[in-house]
Protein backbone atom coordinates (compact mmCIF):
# COMPACT_ATOMS: atom_id res chain seq x y z
CA UNK A 1 0.00 0.00 0.00
CA UNK A 2 1.93 3.47 -1.45
CA UNK A 3 0.29 6.64 0.06
CA UNK A 4 0.14 9.51 -2.75
CA UNK A 5 1.20 13.10 -1.41
CA UNK A 6 -1.94 14.55 -3.84
CA UNK A 7 -4.47 12.44 -1.99
CA UNK A 8 -3.32 12.05 1.28
CA UNK A 9 -1.08 14.59 2.12
CA UNK A 10 -3.69 15.98 4.36
CA UNK A 11 -4.76 12.59 5.62
CA UNK A 12 -1.93 13.18 5.61
CA UNK A 13 25.99 -3.13 0.97
CA UNK A 14 38.04 -13.97 5.57
CA UNK A 15 41.41 -14.42 6.08
CA UNK A 16 41.57 -16.00 2.49
CA UNK A 17 41.80 -12.77 1.23
CA UNK A 18 44.51 -11.74 -0.98
CA UNK A 19 47.11 -8.79 -1.21
CA UNK A 20 46.15 -8.78 -4.96
CA UNK A 21 42.35 -8.13 -4.17
CA UNK A 22 43.33 -5.27 -1.36
CA UNK A 23 45.61 -3.29 -3.86
CA UNK A 24 42.27 -3.40 -6.49
CA UNK A 25 40.27 -2.05 -3.79
CA UNK A 26 42.92 0.81 -3.07
CA UNK A 27 43.34 1.58 -6.97
CA UNK A 28 39.72 1.62 -7.60
CA UNK A 29 38.87 4.40 -5.09
CA UNK A 30 41.65 6.13 -6.73
CA UNK A 31 40.87 5.91 -10.11
CA UNK A 32 37.31 5.17 -10.30
CA UNK A 33 33.88 5.90 -9.28
CA UNK A 34 32.42 2.70 -9.86
CA UNK A 35 32.43 -0.58 -8.90
CA UNK A 36 32.32 -3.04 -11.84
CA UNK A 37 29.86 -6.06 -12.47
CA UNK A 38 33.11 -8.60 -12.02
CA UNK A 39 34.42 -6.80 -9.22
CA UNK A 40 31.26 -6.85 -7.39
CA UNK A 41 30.67 -10.62 -8.09
CA UNK A 42 33.95 -11.23 -6.53
CA UNK A 43 32.81 -9.68 -3.60
CA UNK A 44 29.47 -10.99 -4.21
CA UNK A 45 31.68 -14.66 -3.92
CA UNK A 46 34.11 -13.80 -0.71
CA UNK A 47 30.73 -12.83 1.27
CA UNK A 48 28.89 -16.14 0.71
CA UNK A 49 32.10 -18.44 1.31
CA UNK A 50 32.63 -16.52 4.77
CA UNK A 51 28.94 -16.98 5.62
CA UNK A 52 29.39 -20.54 4.90
CA UNK A 53 32.15 -21.65 6.23
CA UNK A 54 33.11 -22.79 3.01
CA UNK A 55 33.80 -22.17 -0.59
CA UNK A 56 30.03 -22.02 -2.37
CA UNK A 57 28.80 -22.65 -6.02
CA UNK A 58 29.02 -19.43 -8.25
CA UNK A 59 26.99 -16.80 -7.50
CA UNK A 60 24.39 -15.56 -10.07
CA UNK A 61 23.39 -11.53 -11.05
CA UNK A 62 19.88 -10.69 -11.11
CA UNK A 63 18.90 -7.77 -10.81
CA UNK A 64 21.11 -4.40 -11.04
CA UNK A 65 18.51 -1.74 -10.48
CA UNK A 66 19.59 0.64 -13.35
CA UNK A 67 15.83 0.78 -14.17
CA UNK A 68 15.20 2.74 -10.93
CA UNK A 69 18.24 5.24 -11.51
CA UNK A 70 16.95 8.81 -13.74
CA UNK A 71 16.53 8.23 -16.95
CA UNK A 72 18.35 4.67 -16.01
CA UNK A 73 21.74 5.75 -16.60
CA UNK A 74 23.80 3.63 -14.86
CA UNK A 75 23.62 0.86 -12.55
CA UNK A 76 23.62 1.34 -8.60
CA UNK A 77 24.18 -2.23 -7.30
CA UNK A 78 24.23 -5.71 -8.33
CA UNK A 79 21.89 -8.10 -6.84
CA UNK A 80 23.72 -11.88 -6.37
CA UNK A 81 22.09 -15.38 -5.23
CA UNK A 82 23.53 -17.45 -4.39
CA UNK A 83 22.64 -21.06 -5.05
CA UNK A 84 23.01 -23.07 -1.77
CA UNK A 85 20.77 -20.10 -0.70
CA UNK A 86 20.67 -16.50 0.22
CA UNK A 87 21.10 -12.95 -1.78
CA UNK A 88 23.48 -10.03 -1.61
CA UNK A 89 23.32 -6.45 -2.83
CA UNK A 90 27.12 -4.95 -3.85
CA UNK A 91 27.24 -1.18 -4.23
CA UNK A 92 28.24 -0.27 -7.67
CA UNK A 93 29.49 2.63 -6.23
CA UNK A 94 33.05 2.66 -3.84
CA UNK A 95 31.89 6.16 -1.82
CA UNK A 96 29.15 4.29 -0.14
CA UNK A 97 29.12 1.25 2.41
CA UNK A 98 30.49 -2.33 0.27
CA UNK A 99 26.79 -4.17 1.12
CA UNK A 100 23.52 -2.37 1.24
CA UNK A 101 21.73 -5.63 2.03
CA UNK A 102 21.64 -9.52 2.04
CA UNK A 103 19.74 -12.85 3.06
CA UNK A 104 21.26 -16.24 4.27
CA UNK A 105 18.13 -17.64 3.52
CA UNK A 106 16.25 -16.23 0.52
CA UNK A 107 16.69 -15.72 -2.75
CA UNK A 108 15.68 -12.27 -4.35
CA UNK A 109 13.44 -12.71 -7.40
CA UNK A 110 13.05 -9.36 -9.21
CA UNK A 111 9.88 -10.53 -11.19
CA UNK A 112 7.83 -10.34 -7.61
CA UNK A 113 9.62 -7.34 -6.12
CA UNK A 114 6.48 -5.52 -4.55
CA UNK A 115 6.28 -1.60 -4.33
CA UNK A 116 7.32 -1.21 -1.18
CA UNK A 117 10.43 -3.18 -1.38
CA UNK A 118 11.13 -1.64 -4.46
CA UNK A 119 10.83 1.93 -2.94
CA UNK A 120 13.29 1.15 -0.37
CA UNK A 121 16.02 -0.21 -3.35
CA UNK A 122 14.78 3.19 -5.59
CA UNK A 123 15.38 5.18 -2.23
CA UNK A 124 19.87 3.39 -2.57
CA UNK A 125 19.62 4.05 -5.75
CA UNK A 126 18.58 7.82 -5.55
CA UNK A 127 21.60 8.77 -2.66
CA UNK A 128 24.28 6.62 -4.31
CA UNK A 129 23.06 8.57 -7.85
CA UNK A 130 23.51 12.06 -5.54
CA UNK A 131 26.79 10.61 -3.72
CA UNK A 132 27.89 10.26 -7.18
CA UNK A 133 28.44 14.77 -6.86
CA UNK A 134 29.04 15.04 -3.34
CA UNK A 135 32.84 15.87 -2.56
CA UNK A 136 33.03 14.74 0.75
CA UNK A 137 35.18 11.96 1.84
CA UNK A 138 33.04 8.97 3.52
CA UNK A 139 35.61 7.62 5.77
CA UNK A 140 33.80 4.56 6.99
CA UNK A 141 33.03 3.55 3.21
CA UNK A 142 37.03 3.81 2.46
CA UNK A 143 37.96 1.85 5.40
CA UNK A 144 35.14 -1.13 4.47
CA UNK A 145 36.37 -0.96 1.03
CA UNK A 146 39.94 -1.38 1.75
CA UNK A 147 39.24 -4.28 4.64
CA UNK A 148 36.75 -6.35 2.96
CA UNK A 149 37.03 -9.25 5.09
CA UNK A 150 36.53 -7.42 7.95
CA UNK A 151 33.45 -5.38 6.79
CA UNK A 152 32.30 -9.00 6.29
CA UNK A 153 33.11 -10.61 9.72
CA UNK A 154 31.59 -7.94 11.47
CA UNK A 155 28.53 -7.99 9.85
CA UNK A 156 28.24 -11.89 10.50
CA UNK A 157 29.49 -11.45 14.39
CA UNK A 158 27.27 -8.68 15.17
CA UNK A 159 24.31 -9.29 17.63
CA UNK A 160 21.00 -10.08 16.10
CA UNK A 161 18.17 -8.42 18.17
CA UNK A 162 14.76 -8.61 16.54
CA UNK A 163 10.87 -9.88 18.09
CA UNK A 164 7.81 -9.95 15.94
CA UNK A 165 6.55 -6.46 14.93
CA UNK A 166 4.59 -4.70 17.65
CA UNK A 167 2.62 -2.76 15.25
CA UNK A 168 0.62 -4.52 12.09
CA UNK A 169 1.33 -2.95 8.38
CA UNK A 170 -2.48 -0.96 8.92
CA UNK A 171 -1.02 0.79 12.44
CA UNK A 172 2.05 1.39 10.98
CA UNK A 173 0.27 3.29 8.23
CA UNK A 174 -2.06 5.29 10.15
CA UNK A 175 1.03 6.40 11.57
CA UNK A 176 2.53 7.93 8.88
CA UNK A 177 -0.68 9.04 7.20
CA UNK A 178 -1.10 10.77 10.45
CA UNK A 179 2.76 12.62 10.29
CA UNK A 180 1.84 13.52 7.01
CA UNK A 181 -1.88 15.13 7.56
CA UNK A 182 -0.69 16.86 10.68
CA UNK A 183 2.52 18.65 9.12
CA UNK A 184 4.50 16.76 11.87
CA UNK A 185 6.54 15.16 8.82
CA UNK A 186 9.08 18.10 8.78
CA UNK A 187 10.09 17.20 12.39
CA UNK A 188 10.67 13.70 12.05
CA UNK A 189 12.36 13.50 8.46
CA UNK A 190 15.67 11.63 7.61
CA UNK A 191 16.25 14.56 5.44
CA UNK A 192 16.91 17.43 8.60
CA UNK A 193 19.53 15.15 9.86
CA UNK A 194 23.30 13.46 9.71
CA UNK A 195 22.90 9.38 8.61
CA UNK A 196 24.28 8.74 12.03
CA UNK A 197 21.59 11.13 13.82
CA UNK A 198 18.99 9.52 11.78
CA UNK A 199 20.13 5.79 12.52
CA UNK A 200 20.69 6.86 16.73
CA UNK A 201 16.46 7.97 16.30
CA UNK A 202 15.84 4.91 14.83
CA UNK A 203 17.33 2.41 17.68
CA UNK A 204 16.41 4.41 20.72
CA UNK A 205 12.90 4.20 19.29
CA UNK A 206 13.43 0.45 18.49
CA UNK A 207 14.85 -0.21 22.01
CA UNK A 208 11.98 1.45 23.67
CA UNK A 209 9.18 0.17 21.24
CA UNK A 210 10.45 -2.79 19.43
CA UNK A 211 8.88 -1.86 16.55
CA UNK A 212 9.13 1.60 14.06
CA UNK A 213 6.63 2.76 11.51
CA UNK A 214 8.88 4.34 8.87
CA UNK A 215 8.16 5.91 5.35
CA UNK A 216 10.03 5.79 2.57
CA UNK A 217 9.16 8.99 0.23
CA UNK A 218 10.05 7.81 -3.78
CA UNK A 219 10.83 10.44 -6.44
CA UNK A 220 7.70 10.72 -7.33
CA UNK A 221 5.91 11.86 -4.12
CA UNK A 222 4.48 8.39 -3.22
CA UNK A 223 5.20 7.03 0.45
CA UNK A 224 5.42 3.46 1.38
CA UNK A 225 4.76 2.56 4.67
CA UNK A 226 7.05 0.04 6.24
CA UNK A 227 7.63 -1.19 10.01
CA UNK A 228 11.47 -1.77 11.32
CA UNK A 229 11.29 -4.64 13.67
CA UNK A 230 15.11 -5.65 14.24
CA UNK A 231 18.61 -5.43 13.49
CA UNK A 232 22.09 -6.68 13.25
CA UNK A 233 24.90 -4.55 13.58
CA UNK A 234 23.92 -2.01 10.89
CA UNK A 235 21.93 -4.12 8.94
CA UNK A 236 17.82 -3.91 9.93
CA UNK A 237 14.87 -6.44 9.60
CA UNK A 238 11.84 -4.43 7.82
CA UNK A 239 8.97 -5.46 6.92
CA UNK A 240 7.85 -3.95 3.69
CA UNK A 241 5.11 -5.45 0.98
CA UNK A 242 5.57 -9.08 3.41
CA UNK A 243 7.42 -10.38 6.03
CA UNK A 244 11.21 -11.15 4.97
CA UNK A 245 14.49 -12.86 5.86
CA UNK A 246 16.28 -9.65 4.87
CA UNK A 247 18.97 -7.39 6.68
CA UNK A 248 19.02 -4.37 4.69
CA UNK A 249 20.65 -1.10 5.74
CA UNK A 250 18.72 2.39 5.98
CA UNK A 251 20.78 4.41 4.31
CA UNK A 252 23.48 3.22 2.03
CA UNK A 253 26.05 5.73 2.62
CA UNK A 254 27.52 8.09 5.49
CA UNK A 255 26.98 11.18 3.95
CA UNK A 256 23.56 11.44 2.62
CA UNK A 257 20.60 10.64 4.13
CA UNK A 258 17.30 9.45 2.05
CA UNK A 259 13.85 10.37 2.18
CA UNK A 260 11.90 9.02 4.97
CA UNK A 261 9.84 9.32 7.88
CA UNK A 262 9.46 8.10 10.77
CA UNK A 263 7.12 7.96 13.38
CA UNK A 264 9.17 8.79 16.76
CA UNK A 265 7.40 8.64 20.24
CA UNK A 266 10.08 11.15 21.77
CA UNK A 267 10.08 14.98 20.80
CA UNK A 268 12.95 15.34 17.52
CA UNK A 269 15.85 17.21 18.82
CA UNK A 270 17.02 18.81 15.53
CA UNK A 271 20.58 20.19 15.30
CA UNK A 272 20.86 23.90 14.88
CA UNK A 273 23.30 23.13 12.62
CA UNK A 274 21.35 20.84 10.11
CA UNK A 275 18.57 22.71 10.25
CA UNK A 276 17.10 23.11 6.69
CA UNK A 277 16.53 27.21 5.60
CA UNK A 278 12.77 27.61 6.75
CA UNK A 279 11.06 28.85 3.73
CA UNK A 280 10.43 32.40 3.97
CA UNK A 281 7.97 34.68 1.75
CA UNK A 282 8.26 36.99 -1.04
CA UNK A 283 7.86 39.76 0.51
CA UNK A 284 10.58 39.29 3.69
CA UNK A 285 13.13 38.48 1.04
CA UNK A 286 12.50 38.02 -2.41
CA UNK A 287 12.62 41.45 -3.52
CA UNK A 288 16.45 42.36 -2.20
CA UNK A 289 17.50 39.13 -3.25
CA UNK A 290 16.44 39.50 -7.05
CA UNK A 291 15.91 42.59 -8.07
CA UNK A 292 16.32 40.85 -11.67
CA UNK A 293 13.66 39.05 -11.82
CA UNK A 294 11.14 42.37 -10.72
CA UNK A 295 12.98 44.66 -13.05
CA UNK A 296 12.65 41.78 -15.45
CA UNK A 297 9.35 39.88 -15.11
CA UNK A 298 7.13 42.89 -14.19
CA UNK A 299 3.80 40.79 -14.86
CA UNK A 300 4.41 38.22 -12.29
CA UNK A 301 5.91 40.70 -9.88
CA UNK A 302 2.48 42.34 -9.80
CA UNK A 303 1.31 39.12 -9.19
CA UNK A 304 3.35 39.07 -5.83
CA UNK A 305 2.28 41.70 -4.27
CA UNK A 306 -0.49 40.30 -2.21
CA UNK A 307 0.80 37.99 0.99
CA UNK A 308 -1.06 37.21 3.92
CA UNK A 309 1.64 35.05 5.49
CA UNK A 310 0.53 31.37 4.02
CA UNK A 311 1.84 28.52 6.26
CA UNK A 312 4.48 26.67 4.79
CA UNK A 313 5.74 22.76 6.35
CA UNK A 314 8.83 21.45 4.53
CA UNK A 315 8.07 17.97 4.52
CA UNK A 316 11.99 17.06 2.97
CA UNK A 317 13.13 15.72 -0.07
CA UNK A 318 11.60 19.10 -2.22
CA UNK A 319 8.38 18.82 -1.01
CA UNK A 320 5.76 21.08 0.68
CA UNK A 321 2.55 21.64 1.97
CA UNK A 322 1.23 25.21 2.00
CA UNK A 323 -1.84 26.22 3.59
CA UNK A 324 -3.25 29.40 2.79
CA UNK A 325 -6.34 31.33 4.59
CA UNK A 326 -8.53 30.72 1.95
CA UNK A 327 -9.64 27.67 -0.84
CA UNK A 328 -6.37 27.40 -3.36
CA UNK A 329 -7.57 26.92 -6.76
CA UNK A 330 -4.13 26.75 -8.09
CA UNK A 331 -0.37 26.78 -7.71
CA UNK A 332 1.89 27.71 -9.98
CA UNK A 333 6.06 27.68 -9.26
CA UNK A 334 8.76 29.68 -10.93
CA UNK A 335 12.82 29.22 -11.21
CA UNK A 336 14.60 32.12 -10.76
CA UNK A 337 15.06 32.95 -14.59
CA UNK A 338 10.90 33.48 -13.91
CA UNK A 339 10.08 29.84 -15.94
CA UNK A 340 6.64 28.31 -14.91
CA UNK A 341 8.32 24.83 -13.98
CA UNK A 342 5.12 23.17 -12.32
CA UNK A 343 1.35 24.23 -12.46
CA UNK A 344 -1.09 22.31 -10.01
CA UNK A 345 -4.81 22.53 -9.51
CA UNK A 346 -7.06 21.81 -6.27
CA UNK A 347 -10.39 21.70 -5.62
CA UNK A 348 -12.47 22.28 -2.07
CA UNK A 349 -9.03 22.65 -0.35
CA UNK A 350 -7.08 25.32 1.57
CA UNK A 351 -3.43 23.36 1.20
CA UNK A 352 -1.50 23.08 -2.15
CA UNK A 353 1.12 20.39 -2.41
CA UNK A 354 4.53 21.04 -4.04
CA UNK A 355 7.34 18.89 -5.49
CA UNK A 356 10.35 20.20 -6.07
CA UNK A 357 11.87 16.76 -6.49
CA UNK A 358 12.57 16.86 -9.97
CA UNK A 359 14.02 20.36 -10.34
CA UNK A 360 17.98 21.20 -10.01
CA UNK A 361 18.98 22.01 -6.22
CA UNK A 362 18.16 26.40 -5.98
CA UNK A 363 15.42 28.85 -5.13
CA UNK A 364 12.06 28.68 -6.52
CA UNK A 365 9.04 30.68 -5.66
CA UNK A 366 5.61 29.70 -5.78
CA UNK A 367 2.14 31.69 -6.44
CA UNK A 368 -1.41 30.43 -4.63
CA UNK A 369 -4.09 31.49 -6.51
CA UNK A 370 -7.07 32.18 -3.81
CA UNK A 371 -10.66 31.29 -4.72
CA UNK A 372 -10.98 35.40 -3.87
CA UNK A 373 -8.72 36.03 -6.74
CA UNK A 374 -6.33 36.91 -4.11
CA UNK A 375 -2.38 35.71 -5.07
CA UNK A 376 0.00 34.11 -2.09
CA UNK A 377 3.71 34.61 -2.90
CA UNK A 378 6.07 32.20 -1.01
CA UNK A 379 9.71 31.46 -1.61
CA UNK A 380 10.88 27.50 -1.41
CA UNK A 381 14.40 25.92 -1.82
CA UNK A 382 15.54 22.90 -2.97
Amino acid sequence: MRVQFGKYLLRTIRSGFTCAFLLWCCCGMINAETVSQKQASNLAQLFFNEANGRVTPPVKMVYNGRYLTTNRLFVPFYIYNNPSGGFVIISAENKTFPILGYSLKEYFNPEKLGEKEKALLTSYARDIEMIRYDSSVPESAIKAWTDFPGYISGILKSDYQATDPTLSMQEATDRIYYLIDSGKAQETASDIYSPDQWIDLINKELNIHKSVAIGLIEPSGSVSPAIIYGKKGDYYRIELDRRNQWFMRLLPSEILSSAQLADFSFPAEIPLSLEEEEPFTFLDSLISDNHYIMDNQPELSDLMIINENPVVNGIGGGHYSITIPENVIQSSVYNLSGALTNIRTYKSTNTAHIDLSPEPAGFYFALLLGESGKTYGIKLSR
